[in-house]
């Protein structure tokens, strides 16, 4: 289903996935950044955008990814970044 709504996708419409559940565990080895990488697990907080600009051109997919030592995030966390993604995409992309 995910695959025939990307391939119909309308121009301006965006598609974006969020997995709010990832956790990667970490191990420091770079005394320079010791500080931030001394938490053993961090969330990751993948939100991945698809979106076709003009009807012609293929489907574009853009990444990003916020890594956070705190693993007691919210809503109001993936909230937080859904909104700063969906600005980066409307200024960058001028949509």
């Amino acid at each position: 289903m995910c695959e025939q709504q990307v391939k119909n996708l309308k121009v301006g419409v965006m598609i974006i996935y969020i997995d709010f559940s990832m956790n990667i565990a970490h191990k420091g080895w770079n005394t320079m950044y010791a500080e931030w990488w001394s938490h053993a697990q961090s969330t990751l907080l993948p939100i991945i955008v698809q979106l076709r600009r003009e009807e012609n051109l293929p489907v574009e997919t853009h990444q990003h990814f916020f890594v956070s030592g705190d693993l007691e995030h919210d809503a109001a966390f993936v909230d937080h970044c859904l909104e700063m993604v969906i600005e980066l995409m409307q200024s960058h992309l001028m949509l």
